[in-house]
């Protein structure tokens, strides 16, 4: 099963959502397996769950394909303008059709919406799998993580590992319910953890807020654990403020001292505590791919070389004799 970390989504009293008001929320009814929707999809079962919404795999009556459907795990009133299933679809549809870095969107019903069912696990249980990535694997995740949101041209607003999954053959981005959300004051929406300062803020989010969780995700990538330890939003606010949890990576991290720092640099870079500042050293995805690219390109030469000299070594190394070796003698 794929583990989906919920995000906290909240305002200032936190059984009130976005754009509701005082109107409380009913519970919907989860799927069972077995359960057929709208007579088109059969559910075979739960992939996972994030923080207001379910994700099934089911399988379409009609043409027999297996699809990916998320189902909203609240009823929104009629009177309010706050549909998170629209919310993403109208994301869905605003990225490039042909695109290759996203679950390809297919149907959408009264309170879910059915895209294209990946078979893979999310960058989180990776993470978890190995406790930390290559930095070799690490800058190549980030690498495609950065390129597929310079091809979506929307900002995602809620980046994170277990909103990536990959396979042997691919990595996609899911869960973009909050692209097009727009968050009145005192509203905080996304996963603390990797949210920009400008996020906690209800400030104009646009594609430096990615930059800055990407950062987060290749300092987890590479150490295996968070930056940031506080169990409150308002302490992890005060922990990105600060500006020094980022600053610490181990020296053991990468065996080549100008590796770590072009790594160390480019962290610090992203996750800038001013949006503006960030905004001026990446202009475009492009420069962020640019960085990416060049750490990869050293990584690879330096373990070439270490390989060249490796085998220099055993090739030039003394050829050693048993002299203990049975002789055959002659009569």
């Amino acid at each position: 099963m794929v583990s989906i970390e919920r995000p906290i989504l909240r305002t200032e009293r936190p059984t009130v959502k976005p754009g509701l008001g005082k109107k409380r929320l009913m519970p919907e009814t989860p799927f069972e397996s077995g359960s057929i929707i709208d007579s088109k999809y059969e559910v075979l079962g739960k992939i996972g769950r994030g923080g207001m919404a379910t994700v099934y795999k089911v399988k379409e009556l009609k043409t027999g394909k297996f699809w990916a459907l998320k189902s909203s795990d609240f009823e929104y009133p009629e009177d309010t303008n706050y549909d998170p299933i629209a919310d993403e679809t109208k994301a869905y549809k605003a990225l490039p059709p042909n695109g290759c870095y996203w679950p390809k969107f297919y149907d959408r019903g009264k309170n879910y919406l059915v895209c294209q069912y990946f078979e893979g696990v999310t960058l989180g249980d990776k993470i978890k799998t190995s406790r930390k990535l290559s930095v070799a694997d690490a800058i190549e995740t980030a690498l495609l993580i950065a390129r597929a949101l310079k091809e979506a041209k929307i900002p995602h607003k809620d980046l994170k590992p277990a909103n990536v999954m990959l396979n042997s053959n691919q990595l996609i981005i899911i869960d973009w319910a909050i692209t097009f959300r727009n968050m009145k004051e005192g509203t905080v929406a996304g996963t603390p953890t990797y949210m920009s300062p400008e996020q906690f803020s209800s400030l104009s989010v646009n594609y430096a807020s990615d930059i800055y969780a990407l950062g987060v995700i290749i300092y987890e990538m590479l150490i295996g654990s968070k930056p940031f330890h506080s169990n409150t939003i308002s302490g992890l606010h005060s922990e990105k403020m600060s500006d020094e949890s980022l600053k610490k990576m181990p020296p053991e991290t990468f065996d080549n001292p100008s590796i770590r720092w072009s790594i160390q640099w480019l962290i610090d870079n992203m996750t800038i505590t001013k949006q503006k500042d960030r905004e001026e050293i990446f202009q475009t995805w492009d420069e962020v791919i640019e960085d990416l690219e060049s750490i990869s390109n050293n990584i690879n030469n330096f373990q070439q070389k270490i390989e060249s000299n490796i085998a220099i070594a055993y090739e030039s190394a003394p050829t050693i004799v048993d002299d203990l070796s049975p002789t055959l003698v002659n009569n």
